[in-house]
């Protein structure tokens, strides 16, 4: 017995090799033939269960409210105060779907592809313009895409001509506007 062990009686000794493989052995065998491992298995399942947070019933209500006027599910929980998993979980078990019921916008109507070319003429990024329509990024792309507009990316020269200095402008400046008091 080491020093170590010797002034702390809460560490244990050092184990060989074989010793821990015999251990290891010995914990399989037990897993797979004890007898009481299923009960034990099943005596800790029980304990999670009774101890999960259940949903109130004005609870279920409140989300559904929500759920109905587009909230997701993770903004309900966060109101709720529970987590998005707890909640998920709890709507499955009463039977209530979880799937994201939002619509979603999968085309550009055609005065929207115009005004996508001129805000992508003045320098603007996708990322922008997709926030700026309220569509996906991809969904922007693919749409420009299949009406033959380039989705490449801007030249040096388009980053250059956009403004400088404190203001930060896409557009042209008019004299009117760079007029400092």
């Amino acid at each position: 017995m080491s020093a170590k062990v010797a002034q702390n009686p809460r560490l244990r000794a050092v184990m060989s090799v074989e010793q821990r493989v015999k251990l290891r052995a010995a914990q399989k065998a037990y897993v797979a033939n004890g007898p009481r491992w299923a009960a034990h298995q099943q005596k800790l399942a029980d304990a999670q269960i009774k101890n999960r947070r259940k949903l109130a019933p004005a609870e279920i209500e409140t989300t559904l409210t929500m759920r109905k006027k587009g909230w997701a599910l993770s903004c309900v929980a966060k109101e709720l105060g529970i987590s998005r998993d707890t909640l998920g979980r709890e709507l499955r078990a009463n039977g209530i779907s979880t799937a994201d019921n939002r619509p979603r916008r999968m085309t550009l109507f055609a005065n929207e592809i115009e005004a996508v070319v001129a805000m992508r003429q003045q320098g603007r990024t996708f990322s922008y313009i997709a926030e700026e329509i309220g569509i996906s990024e991809q969904v922007l792309r693919r749409e420009l895409q299949a009406n033959g507009i380039s989705t490449a990316r801007l030249s040096k020269k388009r980053h250059i001509t956009r403004g400088k200095g404190a203001w930060r402008c896409f557009d042209d400046p008019s004299p009117a506007a760079l007029q400092l008091p």
